[in-house]
């Protein structure tokens, strides 16, 4: 068994999507289960916003957990934010620490969607990280591009920078600078059993290609809803590009009221109103959007909360409506929803687009998630659904 320990949700779903497309039976969890057949599981410790203790507490408990199960496991992948957000070094540590693990080569690089790192910058389709979108996140504002200064690693560690190809140091968190999917290649040609991997998706993807040669996809054979419930948490310039586009063609968009909008805890029954709000809606409409629709957010407390009250609202909606597509963009706001449904385990349905995964949960016969990073794109079978 491979096991991934995603730091969000949808990071999560991208790995298991990935191991799916390479044949092996992939589940994602909330929560370690050994209980299980799958040859890939990739757990979401909901890590992301946690202080650096926190993270590490609780990423520790999951990777003891991991030692102590009795599961054979083959390797471990450390899955983190392809850009570096959140608490990364005081996460890998932690794994370090508990598997008596030496050494964690980290490629946090995304060279399919032109996220690269050259001289030590990390670069978006050319553009210095702090140039780009990613300057406005609530928790995470990018305010360098520097690879070292977004690690936040203490400087009396063992922690550095590589160029393509050198030696990997016998200790440590080492961050390999690649562009490309060949540079990923040669990475993972250097890993070996002493070495913990972590990073991005497409590292993931170099190690597999190694070890795991591609074979039909498992498929799960689900009858697909016929609604469809989008639910956009993110104020991204391009979820915002979406929106406009969909309500220029007809779509039914349910935006968050005014009175939700706040940093203190909305009351159940302005949650409510939202919710039967969206389901009037989808008594009449085969395809309805939920939104937060406000510019980028950058009180970490308000973000939060949004997400909370999204999570509540969705969830209402889901227990009323129990057949439906639920098209879910970003980690934060799909890691809320499911948590909040006791949603656990979920079986990979298929990869729809890269780092965009379908799952079902696990027990809920008509109920089907899309899951996208909020930085990503919506594949085109998606995109028909809205404009």
């Amino acid at each position: 068994m491979i096991v991934i320990i995603a730091d969000d949700f949808s990071g999560a779903v991208e790995i298991a999507g990935i191991g799916w497309s390479f044949g092996l039976n992939a589940e994602i969890q909330t929560e370690f289960d050994s209980n299980t057949d799958a040859a890939l599981v990739a757990v979401d410790t909901n890590s992301r916003s946690l202080s650096p203790s926190q993270a590490a507490r609780r990423v520790s408990s999951l990777a003891r957990q991991l030692a102590q199960s009795g599961s054979r496991i083959d390797w471990i992948y450390k899955k983190t934010d392809s850009v570096l957000r959140g608490p990364v070094a005081a996460e890998i540590r932690a794994v370090l620490k508990e598997l008596d693990c030496p050494v964690s080569l980290l490629i946090p690089v995304n060279p399919s969607k032109g996220r690269i790192v050259r001289q030590g910058r990390y670069l978006i389709n050319g553009v210095p990280l702090n140039e780009t979108d990613f300057v406005n996140d609530a928790e995470y504002p990018a305010v360098s591009s520097d690879v070292l200064e977004l690690l936040g690693a203490s400087p009396s560690e063992p922690v550095g920078l590589l160029t393509l190809g050198q030696d990997i140091p016998d200790k440590g968190i080492w961050i390999g600078q690649a562009e490309s999917r060949e540079d990923l290649s040669v990475w993972a040609d250097q890993m070996d059993r002493r070495m913990l991997p972590a990073g991005a998706a497409d590292f993931f993807t170099a190690l597999l290609e190694r070890c795991n040669p591609p074979v039909p996809p498992v498929g799960h054979k689900m009858e697909m809803p016929s609604q469809s419930l989008f639910v956009f948490g993110s104020g991204s310039a391009y979820s915002s590009t979406i929106l406009r586009r969909a309500e220029e063609c007809g779509q039914t968009i349910c935006r968050l009221p005014e009175n939700l909008f706040c940093r203190e805890l909305a009351t159940y029954a302005r949650v409510r109103q939202w919710a039967d709000e969206v389901l009037s809606a989808l008594e009449y409409n085969d395809c309805v959007i939920a939104a937060i629709d406000r510019p980028p957010v950058r009180d970490a407390v308000l973000a939060r909360n949004l997400t909370r009250v999204l999570a509540l609202m969705i969830r209402r909606v889901v227990l009323k409506k129990t057949a439906l597509q639920l098209h879910i963009e970003g980690g934060a706001t799909a890691s809320a929803i499911v948590r909040r449904m006791g949603w656990k385990q979920f079986l990979t349905q298929d990869l729809l687009a890269s780092g965009v995964g379908r799952i079902s949960p696990v027990g809920w016969k008509n109920m089907v998630l899309t899951v996208k990073p909020g930085s990503y794109s919506w594949p085109d079978g998606i995109l028909k659904l809205l404009i």
